[in-house]
């Protein structure tokens, strides 16, 4: 059995953690340009396979969607994320260097924001995101309860989104009354 949807819905909101994953992997994004074997990831992989990347030089950039909302109210279209996201590389030194990499990239798209080219076009047919950095929310800090290695630093970063363009008036395709 094959999950499948009617045609008439386009979607909704994007993925924060796949749009960070892109603003970092995708070469058609000048960050992604500026950065070689960085693996953006939802969780790490098992220890042999984890050491092996990070012994060649390489990094992790771990992202996760920790909470923020929806708010249809007060900022239409908007996604207000809150992302954790902590750098993993060979060194504590490089793992902090690694995460200043990335507050320079969020930073610069600060409050005005900017596009963040997609590498998998959004079932509406939009493939740029619309995207800005209010700010770092938690800076970096080691958490020793969730991941025990001296080497991570995580961030928290709120992370604004805004829904695809053209998505369709789904309260009136529900046959919703006003």
């Amino acid at each position: 059995m094959t999950l499948t949807y009617s045609s008439q819905w386009k979607g909704f909101r994007w993925d924060v953690e796949r749009v960070i994953n892109d603003l970092f992997t995708f070469s058609e994004n000048v960050a992604a340009q500026w950065v070689n074997d960085l693996d953006v990831v939802p969780w790490f992989p098992e220890n042999a396979e984890r050491e092996a990347w990070l012994q060649q030089g390489n990094g992790y950039l771990w992202v996760h969607r920790v909470g923020g909302e929806l708010n249809i109210e007060t900022s239409p279209g908007v996604d207000e994320a809150v992302v954790q996201m902590a750098a993993l590389t060979k060194s504590r030194d490089d793992s902090n260097e690694l995460l200043e990499f990335v507050a320079s990239v969020l930073c610069a798209f600060g409050k005005g924001g900017g596009y963040v080219h997609r590498s998998k076009a959004h079932r509406s047919g939009t493939s740029t995101t619309f995207m800005r950095v209010p700010g770092e929310v938690v800076g970096p800090q080691f958490i020793p309860d969730r991941f025990r290695d001296a080497r991570l630093i995580p961030a928290q970063w709120e992370i604004h989104v805004d829904l695809p363009r053209g998505l369709p008036d789904y309260r009136d395709q529900l046959g919703l009354e006003w």
